[in-house]
């Protein structure tokens, strides 16, 4: 059997991230997002954002595990209320 290895590489870090900050957007233009809801949404992006940018300037496993945490709550963010 045959694997792929799938190695993130800056771009695509920039890429998911972009791609979670869009699917954001969209969830606080549905308009169904309580004030509180939002300020969290925007919390998360930020630190997803951070994340990202830092595991792209000094890629080392400890940056990489930092970005996905942060990736992963951001995403829950945008899920929540749904």
């Amino acid at each position: 059997m045959t694997t792929v290895k799938i190695t993130p590489t800056p771009t695509t870090l920039i890429y998911s991230y972009i791609i979670a900050h869009g699917m954001a957007r969209g969830r606080v233009m549905s308009g169904d997002l309580a004030p509180q809801d939002v300020i969290r949404l925007a919390q998360a992006d930020q630190m997803a954002l951070l994340s990202v940018l830092m595991a792209e300037e000094e890629p080392s496993r400890q940056n990489f595990l930092q970005m996905k945490k942060s990736m992963l709550v951001f995403l829950s963010q945008i899920r929540q209320g749904a």
